[in-house]
């Protein structure tokens, strides 16, 4: 497929006048129009009339949802290139937006070229929000019916991304004869769009024998064809041959790859099956030394009480106890230990052969699919009245510029040459140059820049949004095809399913902290401090004891000891 012939001119522009020092205060000379066919469409909002071509919608489905953002055609703000050179903003910070023009000429489609081509300046950058464009049906929009989401279109295209969602979109609407209804035919694994505050020039071309390209700044970064298998969800063309449903298994077939071995019918007469995996091992005997009754913990008569014990208050004192010092072998009861038992067999089950009859996995007969039909779809089913922006973005002041629609490659790549490749060297060397002072482009710039602030609590609600938004992408790809999105995007999956984690394990946290704090607990007397430890207490303490010795903590550093400790400190 042939390349761009941009790209390349594009690349050698870049090295040969990189290091040059270019004036940013070049005035801004119009692209001359005569070199594009009559029926092409071109604009560069070089005009004061703009908003007699350009209509601001203002539908309102209901008074959450209306499009109320606002729409300007003013000079760059950031690193601009040329002077006087202006383009199409949209202003308005989280709203949603819709600007149409209506085409000099309905643009037919039929057996020919479309070439698609426009610049995208996301000044604020672009965290959320999209910058594409709609062809609109002709006919689509009148007094009676303002440019929204609803209106009917041929072809979106252009850059989305909303968090870790990142896309050139490219979808194609067609009238599908298996549903009976318009669909969007979507390109199934488009490219990701440009991160960038300067220029970026998108590309759409779709050619008469379905091959179609995306190209960026000049660059080929997709191509195919519109009919090849994968391309598309839904595909353009159903397939031809599909399973007969009223095709049914016959009784007779049989698809068990294995079956019981009748020649093994039975359980053997000497298979036990009460015997036990483990068994005690015959052969062990108790060590030579071993006192079967030797307690293994005795009194530490050297133990002596400690001077701040109190009776009355911390109860009878008794000796903590040691290891029996006649234990070296081992004291108490003695048992073998477990071996695999060579007798145990387990429950029986009637082994299995390879089904000598085996037909294979039924499958039902293959027909002519009735609902099959052919679809060019580069020729677009409805002309095209309208071009449109239907847009909703966090960010604000994203600029457009250089709007083409025609058939023709070579004016889309004249346009991107004379027009694009200047003003992408100018702003390229207005970032260095702002880099190299470490300060603002110009204080005309700075001056000029509406930096919208939004109240903290409006962004906080915007990012959960931003985030819910994208889990229930990812959750709706995910249930229509688990494997692949799980192979494509296995990060969000983690992620998305640790936070999921997370906030079940928060929410049970929290009930249980309620719960504990709404059931009633039951008064401590201070009379269960002052009595004698009993049985049970005193082997308590001797596990302690144990304890104690292995952390190195001090014996008897008890409650008294404490209390003591702070009456002596108040």
């Amino acid at each position: 497929m042939k390349i761009s012939s941009i790209a390349f001119p594009l690349g050698v522009a870049i090295f040969s006048q990189a290091e040059e020092l270019i004036d940013l205060n070049t005035e801004f000379t119009p692209f001359d129009k005569s070199k594009l066919a009559p029926t092409s469409f071109f604009e560069q909002f070089n005009s004061d009339d703009w908003s007699d071509l350009w209509k601001i919608s203002r539908s309102k489905r209901n008074e959450e949802f209306a499009y109320n953002g606002e729409w300007s055609v003013e000079e760059s703000i950031a690193y601009s290139a040329f002077k006087n050179d202006r383009g199409l903003v949209l202003k308005t910070p989280a709203a949603h937006h819709a600007i149409s023009a209506k085409l000099p000429h309905e643009f037919d489609n039929n057996n020919n070229t479309l070439a698609l081509q426009y610049e995208v300046k996301t000044q604020e950058g672009l965290k959320c929000g999209g910058a594409y464009l709609k062809l609109l049906n002709a006919g689509s929009i009148d007094d009676n019916n303002e440019f929204d989401s609803d209106t009917p279109y041929q072809v979106m295209f252009g850059p989305d991304r909303c968090g870790s969602n990142d896309q050139i979109h490219f979808i194609v609407r067609r009238f599908d004869k298996d549903v009976e209804k318009v669909i969007e035919k979507h390109l199934k694994f488009p490219p990701r769009s440009i991160r960038s505050n300067i220029s970026t020039l998108y590309t759409l071309i779709i050619e008469p024998n379905q091959n179609f390209q995306i190209r960026i700044n000049g660059e080929v970064v997709k191509y195919g064809n519109l009919l090849e298998k994968g391309t598309f969800q839904p595909e353009f063309i159903p397939p031809k041959h599909i399973l007969d449903p009223e095709d049914i298994k016959p009784e007779t077939w049989d698809d068990r790859l294995y079956i019981l071995d009748p020649d093994f019918p039975n359980k053997p007469d000497d298979w036990d099956e009460q015997q036990p995996f483990y068994i005690e091992d015959p052969n062990d005997k108790i060590p030579e030394g071993w006192l079967i009754d030797e307690p293994k913990l005795v009194i530490d008569e050297n133990a002596l009480k400690p001077e701040e014990w109190d009776d009355e208050e911390d109860g009878e004192w008794i000796a903590p106890s040691i290891p029996n010092p006649k234990c070296e072998v081992g004291c108490g009861i003695w048992k073998p230990k477990f071996i695999e038992n060579p007798k145990y067999k387990g429950n029986w089950v009637q082994p299995e052969i390879e089904n000598p009859n085996y037909q294979g996995e039924w499958v039902p007969r293959s027909i002519e699919n009735p609902n099959y039909f052919e679809d060019n779809p580069s020729n677009l089913e409805e002309k095209v009245g309208y071009l449109g922006f239907e847009l909703w973005s966090i960010e604000n002041n994203i600029f457009f510029d250089n709007i083409y629609l025609g058939h023709s490659i070579a004016e889309a790549e004249l346009i991107g040459n004379e027009t694009f490749i200047p003003k992408y060297l100018l702003e390229k060397n207005a970032i260095s140059q702002a880099l190299q002072k470490e300060k603002p482009l110009s204080e005309s710039n700075v001056k000029d820049s509406k930096d919208v602030k939004l109240p903290i609590l409006t962004v906080l609600k915007t990012e959960l949004a931003i985030f819910l938004a994208n889990g229930r992408l990812y959750a709706d790809e995910l249930r229509k095809s688990p494997w692949e999105t799980l192979s494509q995007r296995p990060i969000e999956a983690f992620t998305y399913g640790g936070i999921l984690a997370s906030l079940t394990s928060l929410v049970l946290s929290i009930w249980s902290i309620i719960l504990n704090a709404v059931v009633p607990r039951s008064p401590i007397s201070n009379s269960s401090y002052k009595r004698t430890p009993k049985e049970s207490e005193i082997i308590g303490n001797n596990l302690i004891k144990e304890s104690v010795e292995e952390t190195g903590i001090k014996v008897n550093e008890t409650e008294a000891f404490n209390r003591k400790l702070h009456e002596a400190q108040n």
